[in-house]
This record gives C-alpha cells, structure tokens and sequence, in this order.
C-alpha cells in the first residue's frame, strides 16, 4: 500500500469518527447537508448523518485507487480496512472486519466484523462458529449474508428497509452455543439486495451500552448493488427449457417496467427480448427461452444492469427411419449451422453399464425454417434388437455457440 492509499484510510475513520460525534458533518465537508439533517427530527437526523457518512466515506476510498464500486456485486476475500467492493462493513478501529462471496443466483456474499479477534482463517461463513466459541463477556460478532432480490420464494422473508439498520428491528432468538451468548437476527430488502444480520454478544443480557455499539457498527454496513441487477437461473440451459431471469430495481417501487435485452452469439448487437413488471420492493422476474448462447442484461429507465451469459447445450434429434429400421438418421437443432460437424453415436452396453463409442456421422444435409437449422447426417447399423444407441454432439464440436448435446436414446 502506498503512503497516498494509507493516508485516505485514515481520513476515512476520522471522518465516521467525526461524525459519529455530532449529528451533522463538519462544516468544510458540506454544509447543504449538514443544515438539512440538523433541521430534521432526531430519527431521520441519524439515519442522514449515517448515510452521508457511508457516501462520503466511499467517496475516499474510491478516489483512492481501491476499487470500492458501487455497481460491483464482487466482495474479494480480505480484510475490509484494505479492500471493501460493493458490501461489507466500512472500516472501523477496534473492530476486525472480513469479507468474501459473490452476489448473484446462487450465490451470496458474506462479510463479518467483531470487536474481537476473529478465529476463522478462511473466507466467513453465514456463522462464525469459532469465534463465538469463545465470545467474551462485552465481544459483538456482526455477521451479515446478501444475496440478490428478485425471487418471489425469497423476497417476502426479507421486508423493504434503507440504511442505515437498527437494532429495534432485529428480534432476539435466543442463546446458541452456550447460555451466556445471546443472538439477534435482522433481515431487510435493501435496494436490489436481500441482508441476513446476525448479531452475537458475549454476555446474555446485553447492556444498553453494547446494544448501542453494535447500532454503531451496523451503521457502517454498506449495501451498493446496481440500480438494476439481473440474475439467471439456471446459467447452462438444458435444450426445450426455459431460464428464470430476476432481479430488481433500487427505488424499491411495484409497478415498474424492466426491459430484457439479449445479445445472441456471433452478434454485436443487444435486442429487446422480453419485459417484466416490478413487484412491491423492486423485485422482478420472468422466464427466457435463449436457444442459443446469450447474454442478457436488464434495462430500467435508459439503465443497463450488468451482463449475464446464458449457456444453450446443443438440441439433437435422433430416430430410426420407420419404413426401414436399419437406417439412422441424427440432426441439431439450432439457430446456427454445423454442417461437415461431427456427431458421435454410442452404444450402450448392458454388461458393464456404460456408453461406449459405436461410430461417428458428418452432417451433410441442411434445411431452415425462420431462424431454427435443422443440420443432419444419416447412417445404416444392423444390430440386435433391443440394442440402445443414442447420438452425442461433443464440446469441440458445438461451439462456439453452444455447449455439448445428447440426444434421447434409441432401441433398434
């Protein structure tokens, strides 16, 4: 780290120290802002203070080259004090701050912070069992969990908040691990995120004291997704299926149109493919057919969320012509030729439960319907009956638009 990085770093805490202390920034930093919080009820006055301080404090690190972004969904594995992506906690002295993960379908990202030293030498997880092990009287483990919003099974267990949290919305479920530790649990739809809070003190009655130092600590929880995310599900799309695209948008508002856009492989264009319509807390979704390798991305209000690759396995018909059950006849389906490719026909064989290579076949003949090619290739085999084949469209042969295919089996 250069000396110009550590300097930034330390502007950051004296900042949230700074402004910790009053209700209103310092005067020099801003002024408009200072007036409006000072003139608003002690409630929202706090929630303002909290938030400009997380803006400002992100402001320094982003224009100290350590790549805090806004529109990141990445949290890197590290200390936060040195890198903080997208979510976590802001730096803090006195408290040990961690982070890890991906947000994304699927995927969740996970930060903890703790004024204690934390025992776990991986990446967090949803609980950091060895740190609470041994939890002393006056310790707060923070343990937070974000995923992306946007899935109906998921949205409703997580009511639309803002930041800054509060600990008067978390509710007390009881000691784990051992009587003396007690566990709060918060969970708030924020902006396009879901947050998963759980807060762990040493002592099972916490103090006021504590129980406001933990507020304190919330305050720095920092949650910047894009204003529009998307998601898929899944991300390699069995042929004939469709793939679940969701997300959501960062006013939080029902009733709002979202755009999908695609961009097909081989082009270099983005096209409209499909829309959707927000939900009550800015989640959405819908379903996509992409038949062909895709990625999309959603739009909202002229804003493009980031992109996501949607991967097509090859589509293959496979039959015995029925005037003549000798001959073969295999072709992929798609929106893309292979002809002169190579398809792979196996035979199953019963004595030692596997497929094993019987031949290969050149697709020789081609026909178009609309956008859909049907690229074929036929072949004689003179087997016992009740012999199993099927056909395979390998991975050097299918790209690069598509992944390897299998056909339905075949019995002679």
């Amino acid at each position: 780290m250069t000396p110009r990085d550590d300097d930034s770093l330390v502007n950051v805490d004296e900042l949230v120290s700074v402004l910790r202390e009053h209700e209103g920034p310092p005067q020099p930093v801003a002024n408009g802002a200072a007036k409006q919080v000072a003139s608003a009820p002690r409630r929202r006055r706090a929630r303002q203070a909290a938030q400009l301080v997380a803006a400002l404090a992100i402001a320094l690190l982003v224009g100290s080259g350590l790549g805090f972004g806004l529109g990141s969904s990445v949290t890197p594995s590290g200390s936060a004090r040195d890198n903080v992506v997208g979510y976590g906690f802001l730096p803090a002295r006195s408290w040990n701050v961690v982070q890890s993960g991906a947000v994304g379908a699927g995927s969740k990202a996970h930060a903890v912070a703790a004024n204690v030293p934390l025992r776990e030498t991986g990446a967090p997880d949803v609980v950091p069992y060895a740190t609470l092990e041994s939890l002393p009287q006056g310790g707060i483990v923070i343990a937070a969990t974000f995923g992306l919003r946007g899935d109906p099974g998921e949205d409703f267990k997580f009511p639309v908040d803002s930041l800054p949290l509060r600990m008067e919305s978390a509710e007390l479920v009881g000691p784990i691990t051992a009587p003396e530790i007690a566990q709060y649990h918060l969970r708030a739809g924020v902006g396009g995120s879901n947050v998963d809070v759980r807060i762990y003190f040493g002592d099972a009655t916490p103090s006021q004291q504590l129980l406001a130092a933990a507020e304190r600590q919330l305050e720095r929880l920092v949650v910047s997704s894009e204003q529009v995310t998307i998601a898929a599900r899944p991300t390699i799309v069995p042929p004939d299926r469709p793939v679940t695209l969701f997300g959501a948008i960062d006013n939080e508002r029902g009733g709002e149109e979202v755009a999908i856009q695609a961009k097909d492989c081989g082009q270099s264009f983005f096209r409209v493919v499909s829309g959707a319509t927000t939900r009550e807390g800015g989640g959405w979704s819908t379903e996509f057919f992409p038949a062909i390798t895709t990625t999309v991305r959603a739009v909202w209000t002229g804003r493009a969320s980031s992109q996501v690759t949607v991967r097509q396995r090859a589509m293959l018909r496979f039959v015995s012509k029925p005037a003549d059950r000798t001959r073969f006849v295999v072709s992929v389906v798609a929106r893309a030729q292979f002809w002169r490719r190579n398809v792979t026909i196996q035979r199953f064989d019963r004595r030692l439960g596997r497929w094993d290579r019987y031949r290969s076949v050149i697709l020789t003949e081609q026909r178009a319907a609309g956008s859909w090619v049907w690229t074929s290739g036929q072949f004689t085999a003179r087997l016992p009956r009740g012999s199993m084949l099927r056909a395979v469209l390998p991975a050097s042969q299918a790209g690069p638009c598509y992944l390897s295919g299998t056909s339905l089996p075949v019995r002679t």
